[in-house]
């Protein structure tokens, strides 16, 4: 464990400029379907799927979502 004032200053403010680079935002559209939003130097980009996912990745999310393992969570 490191106790810095300095550090954590610099760790946070480097966070605070990365996320919006990295990070998408997560909204409901009109009709209720998850929109990935993204921020742009030319402005915001809104996805209707997950953003750089293959589709054999976005297969691989869909059949594990028929196992019922929502109530081990």
């Amino acid at each position: 464990m490191v106790e810095s004032v300095e550090m954590t200053t610099d760790a946070f403010e480097w966070l605070l400029s990365a996320v919006p680079k990295t990070a998408y935002e997560l909204s409901l559209d009109a009709s209720g379907a998850l929109v990935w939003g993204a921020q742009q130097p030319d402005g915001p980009v809104y996805y209707s799927r997950d953003p750089h996912v293959s589709t054999l990745r976005r297969f691989g999310v869909w059949l594990l979502g028929l196992f019922p393992v929502e109530s081990q969570l």
